[in-house]
């Protein structure tokens, strides 16, 4: 089942929270430098059959100055008809012209997204 991830942004990092709707409450979080954000994709959800239901988005970032290592998220909708693409589109947006506000850059890739776990 998905894990509810709620993505929350500073002008220096950004936290990925990990939220249990059972207790509601978070129960742990990830803080990412925004520094280390090195890219972010946004293309339909990989599947392995048929055709992909929703938007993903991948963002790429570096641990210890290694890369490799992504978070693949997906936007809540509220109507069946919407993949999210658009509601993607402007959290990336946002994290882009953040991480501009401390005078470095972030690509934005929209491709298809490649199966990786």
């Amino acid at each position: 089942s998905a894990v509810d991830v709620l993505l929350l942004l500073s002008n220096s990092a950004y936290y990925m929270a990990y939220y249990d709707d059972e207790v509601d409450k978070v129960n742990q979080y990830q803080r990412l430098n925004l520094e280390d954000l090195e890219k972010i994709e946004i293309g339909p959800e990989p599947t392995l059959f048929g055709k992909p239901k929703f938007s993903c988005m991948r963002l790429h970032y570096k641990y210890k100055g290694n890369s490799g290592y992504f978070h693949t998220l997906r936007a809540v909708t509220r109507h069946p008809e919407e993949d999210g693409k658009d509601t993607l589109q402007c959290i990336a947006e946002m994290l882009k012209i953040t991480k501009q506000a401390l005078e470095l850059d972030v690509p934005i890739i929209e491709n298809k997204l490649d199966r990786k776990s």
